[in-house]
């Protein structure tokens, strides 16, 4: 194992140490306190757990490993060569297409409701724009929504916004 694998291991494993106190010190605080450190705390903890599991076995990192380069690449492609305030453009279509998926979310979630609408979401942007196995794509839509429901629905009892299908009641304007 390399100087820099091993100085890599021993910081994750006292990131893991320092999470798992935040994460325990927490549950002294009163109910409406604790709410932003398990929100950081949590997800941090199981990335870390994560990186740390892939750091012994390299197949279990490389199934979650998603190509986001291709964001880098479809840029590169639109870059001109020109005077320095044109370089950085990106076509209207690509803008389109970023407010649809915006657009896209909310309207869905205003229809169907928070729990419904990004699980679903997240499943369709890893599918289709990263090009992620259906497998994995599922896997981390019901981590991240089962890790958003277990932090704001159980831990700090926030109810989500049911959707204007289900009976939901818009705030008033």
């Amino acid at each position: 194992m390399s100087t820099f694998k091993k100085g890599s291991l021993v910081f994750e494993f006292l990131l893991l140490i320092f999470l798992a106190l935040v994460i325990v010190s927490v549950f002294g605080y009163k109910k409406d306190s604790r709410l932003v450190p398990l929100v950081v705390a949590v997800p941090t903890t199981i990335i870390c757990i994560i990186v740390i599991a892939g750091e012994f076995f390299p197949k279990l990192s490389q199934i979650f490993e998603l190509d986001l380069g291709r964001v880098t690449e479809e840029r590169q492609k639109y870059r001109f060569q020109g005077p320095q305030e044109h370089q950085d453009r990106i076509p209207w279509s690509k803008i389109f297409k970023l407010w649809f998926w915006i657009i896209g979310y909310f309207v869905v979630m205003l229809l169907f409701g928070f729990a419904v609408a990004t699980p679903l979401f997240l499943l369709l942007f890893l599918k289709l724009y990263c090009e992620a196995r259906t497998w994995v794509a599922i896997v981390f839509s019901l981590v991240l929504f089962t890790s958003i429901w277990v932090m704001f629905h159980l831990g700090a009892n926030i109810d989500f916004f049911e959707g204007v299908i289900f009976k939901g009641v818009l705030p008033p304007l």
